[in-house]
């Protein structure tokens, strides 16, 4: 027997099956703590939603899809459940309704399978359908999983975004919508992956007037300033005046610290980046629980003020990885992403080296399920980041653990064209290309180093070059004496 039950618009107008506003305005409570970057993502209350409403199917779609983009492995039952649970729902409710609903489980279901640009793809064709482009959940979806798969520095979360706040300026309720400076700043991280900077400040600062603490537009800002060279001081007193307004939304809260680390370093103060991870990164790490991202972030931190040649002492990585190491959880479940597996490699050499040839163990076999010739472009995008991550672990591992410079600057040569696809920012993984530039400088390999950091000017004008030109011109000096 087929049934239809109760659909009710929601805080942009998108039909969802719901019993009452009460559902519609706790979905909506979610959205907002999704966007914000709150500590739970929303899913506290998405949970409420489907605890008090048996017919909410959007509940369970997006912690299920909350928790999938972020990571978790294809064997957590969890998430099968939430996804079995969905589907039971819909078992025998009329096709016309709950369309939208069937269409989020599907994205979900690809993207945990593996296949996340199919995925997305389901994702830009929910914002394009909708009757407004009004889909912010699936833009959300959409902007995590492109900066997730390399997909954000092909305009992906841009374009889509573009194309929907041209939309809302037509429609006067989304025009003044709660949610258009959250779509703003998604808009203005999209530019700033196609390095279209001066755009991407326009729609900063049109996001923050609307509301002053969205913390991604701030975010976004300190990545502009980042690759424009020579607003370090105008960053960190950005970072300074607004952290009151950002330092609540705790899902960013270590990436912003870390971003402030940043520039200290750009400034050469690295004592005070130092400082910044005692006192504000590593317990940041420590009240998550040790989430991925934050955990990468630390690394990141320390891994940057080595290859610059600045003593970080053992025991902050040992720190990190006790934090990693309290969850227990198995080396596979660092391999969703391949740009955060490369993170946690490093950390394992610093404290584990054993651990470490055990994780390359484990990142062999996680590929091996590769197709040694991908036959179809399907096949390639899905599998070309597990190909260049383990290409890349290889390089790392030549570092950190052999120090087999020749064989890391060989590997590293190879892949830098192709890295944007591992994920991360390019201010993210600006850091494996730093340690190209390191290893062409630990062989004394210094016309090439010089090359790669002039290389690296083109896209970055970063202060750091410079360090790097002063450590080259150092060796010059010292050989020819």
């Amino acid at each position: 027997m087929s049934l239809s039950p109760d659909t009710l618009p929601d805080h942009t107008g998108i039909p969802v099956i719901a019993a009452n506003t009460d559902t519609i305005n706790l979905l909506h409570h979610a959205m907002i703590r999704l966007l914000s970057f709150d500590d739970d993502f929303g899913t506290s209350s998405t949970r409420q939603a489907t605890s008090t409403d048996k017919t909410c199917v959007m509940g369970l779609v997006m912690e299920a899809s909350i928790r999938i983009v972020g990571g978790s492995p294809p064997n957590d039952s969890d998430i099968q459940g939430l996804l079995d649970q969905a589907n039971k729902l819909l078992e025998n409710v009329v096709p016309s309704i709950g369309i939208r609903e069937r269409r989020l489980i599907e994205a979900a279901s690809l993207y945990w399978k593996g296949q996340r640009h199919q995925a997305i793809d389901v994702w830009e064709s929910l914002i394009y359908e909708s009757e407004l482009l009004n889909d912010v959940f699936a833009a959300r979806m959409l902007s995590t999983a492109a900066f997730f798969t390399g997909e954000s520095q092909n305009g992906r979360i841009a374009q889509a975004t573009e194309t929907m706040l041209r939309a809302w300026d037509n429609v006067p309720t989304l025009r003044v919508s709660e949610y258009r400076p959250y779509l703003l700043s998604m808009c203005a991280f999209g530019l700033v992956e196609q390095t279209h900077y001066e755009e991407a400040e326009k729609k900063v600062l049109q996001a923050l007037v609307l509301y002053p603490s969205d913390i991604w537009a701030i975010h976004t800002w300190c990545h502009i300033m980042l690759e424009q060279g020579g607003r370090v001081q105008e960053a960190l007193h950005m970072l300074s005046r607004t952290e009151n307004k950002w330092k609540m939304h705790e899902g960013l809260l270590c990436h912003m610290y870390w971003h402030w680390a940043l520039f200290h370093i750009e400034a050469r103060m690295y004592e005070n980046a130092l400082k910044i991870f005692d006192k504000k990164i590593l317990p940041a790490v420590e009240k998550s629980d040790g989430y991925l991202l934050d955990l990468v972030d630390a690394v990141s931190l320390l891994w940057r003020l080595e290859l610059l040649n600045q003593p970080v002492d053992t025991h902050r990585w040992t720190s990190i990885s006790m934090i990693k190491d309290r969850q227990a959880h198995p080396l596979s479940s660092f391999l969703q992403y391949s740009f955060c597996g490369a993170h946690v490699l490093v950390l394992l050499c610093h404290t584990d080296p054993r651990g470490a040839m055990e994780f390359m163990q484990c990142s062999d076999s996680h590929n091996s399920v590769v197709p040694s010739c991908a036959t179809t472009d399907a096949l390639l995008l899905q599998h070309q980041p597990k190909c260049v991550g383990l290409v890349l672990c290889q390089a790392l591992y030549n570092y950190f653990c052999e120090g087999k410079f020749e064989d890391a600057l060989a590997k590293l040569l190879s892949l830098r064209h192709c890295m944007s696809c591992i994920g991360g920012s390019r201010a993210q993984q600006d850091v494996f290309h730093q340690t190209l530039i390191s290893s062409a400088i630990r062989l004394r390999r210094l016309n090439l180093a010089s090359s790669l950091v002039t290389e690296r000017y083109q896209t970055k004008q970063s202060l750091v070059n410079q360090a790097y030109i002063e450590s080259i011109n150092h060796l010059k000096d010292y050989c020819c004496s």
